[in-house]
């Protein structure tokens, strides 16, 4: 592959990989804001059984957008549980 079109190539998948990951970041930033929503609502209003059911929830989903990575850093030792 002539260096120009690999060059090309490689700057096309490192920019769908930062779309992607921008991606990612937005989404969950969109569910913590969400998190904190029923938080603030929560101190207001009390705590009931749903709240903590959806927080849990949207945790899960903010966990699963980044499922991969957390599994990487764990086996390379960058987190423990």
């Amino acid at each position: 592959m002539p260096k120009s079109l690999e060059k090309s190539f490689i700057q096309k998948k490192e920019k769908k990989e930062k779309s992607l990951e921008k991606i990612k970041e937005e989404k969950s930033l969109l569910l913590a804001e969400e998190i904190k929503e029923i938080k603030e609502r929560m101190k207001k209003e009390g705590e009931t059984f749903e709240d903590y059911q959806k927080i849990i929830e949207l945790a899960h989903k903010i966990e699963n957008l980044y499922k991969k990575e957390i599994i990487g850093w764990k086996k390379e030792g960058k987190l423990t549980e």
